[in-house]
């Protein structure tokens, strides 16, 4: 049992990625505790440094828990369109070594280097070389995998964080995985973990040594693909970079909203805010969604699709308040701790009629005037009346 394919993949993770980049551009904060998801109590744990990460502070976390764990933290708001200005440097190394590149996420992504031997070298030398890069234009640090395929190049770069870089040879590749838990094995979660664990199941080896019939007993129909990711096989191709599948923005609020005139003032900022991004990636949705979520936590969402995609500010923020409105008269007293505003199903082709497209060349004309303020003074530079007192997620 062999891998099929003879590919050099290499795996990158920047290193603790929004709070490292708080850190680029407040020198002050170095080595000290950075938790980036908000000020307030209400939000989630979106980064934290390596020195947060001491205290037991993880993603996804409560803020009023990281709070607890680490009072003298500081505590930041998430700061997307700057994490993505990096980002979009990031990405260009990657694309000055090869086309070849799968972008998990704004700080992760797969690149396969195979063609690229004769131009930049041993693939060790692509590695460091790509490593380097990203220090030299951005400031700042990525944990870099090599190996023969996705899967170990993910396991490679987890393996020496931060900063770091290790390499899974082909004749290494048991001896490399075999002492791992199973946890590490892409795709067993949680709870398939700890059903493993009564079978005294802990490590990958001893998921490799398991019998096939218990196998297909415990992962059914994903049986074969998880027995060969035992034995270090992943015969996946890096897929090359697509736009997004969707575009929103949500907010997380510091106290429950009760009052549909404040909730509707929140609906028009998040529309404001998909629909730059929307104009700034050259994208029209036909699908609008409203995404709420309770005190009590419950999840809800709401959606509509248009005949003619948009990018429109007002166009995306009188669907999403509908949606917002419809909802909240069939409530009693409804407390809503997040809203959010999704874009999706991409589709740049209209047929406008008459009354249509006047109404949509001045609402264009509006957005375009704002968005040559915004991309000259900032996008916080010029704001709609109502949304003074508003401060960005």
């Amino acid at each position: 049992m062999q891998n099929k394919q003879n590919r050099w993949i290499i795996h990158v993770d920047m290193d603790a990625f929004y709070a490292s980049v708080e850190v680029l551009d407040n020198p002050y904060l170095k080595n000290k505790p950075v938790i980036v998801g908000g000020t307030s109590n209400r939000g989630v744990v979106c980064a934290a440094s390596y020195a947060a990460r001491t205290y037991g502070i993880h993603s996804a976390m409560p803020i009023i828990t990281a709070k607890r764990l680490c009072p003298n933290g500081t505590f930041l708001p998430v700061r997307m369109q700057r994490y993505q200005e990096l980002s979009k440097q990031v990405f260009n190394c990657f694309y000055q070594i090869t086309p070849h590149v799968e972008g998990l996420s704004v700080d992760e992504a797969f690149l396969d280097v195979t063609g690229g031997k004769l131009l930049h070298g041993d693939f060790e030398t692509i590695a460091w070389k790509i490593k380097n890069l990203i220090k030299d234009k951005t400031g700042l640090t990525a944990s870099v995998g090599l190996a023969p395929n996705k899967y170990l190049a993910k396991i490679a770069s987890d393996l020496d964080k931060p900063d770091g870089f290790f390499y899974i040879k082909p004749n290494k590749i048991q001896e490399t995985i075999d002492p791992l838990p199973v946890k590490c094995v892409w795709g067993i979660g949680p709870k398939a973990v700890e059903a493993l664990k009564h079978l005294q199941i802990h490590l990958i080896k001893d998921l490799r040594d398991t019998d096939y019939k218990i196998f297909k007993k415990i992962f059914k129909n994903r049986a074969q693909h998880f027995y060969e990711l035992s034995h270090g096989i992943d015969n996946r191709k890096v897929e090359k970079q697509t736009k997004d599948k969707s575009i929103s923005n949500e907010q997380t609020f510091s106290s429950d909203l009760t009052d549909l005139k404040d909730m509707n003032i929140q609906i028009l900022y998040l529309s404001e805010m998909v629909a730059w991004r929307l104009r700034q990636q050259n994208l029209k949705g036909k699908t609008i969604s409203l995404k709420i979520r309770l005190s009590n936590l419950k999840r809800l969402s709401r959606q509509l699709s248009i005949d003619n995609p948009t990018n429109s500010t007002a166009t995306i923020y009188n669907i999403s308040k509908d949606l917002l409105n419809t909802w909240f008269k069939l409530q009693y007293n409804p407390s809503v701790r997040l809203l959010g505003v999704e874009v999706s199903n991409f589709n740049n082709n209209s047929q406008l009629n008459l009354f249509e497209a006047q109404a949509d060349i001045k609402s264009n004309k509006i957005d375009s005037v704002l968005d040559t303020i915004k991309k000259k003074y900032g996008i916080d530079s010029l704001k709609r009346a109502n949304l003074i007192n508003i401060k960005r997620n």
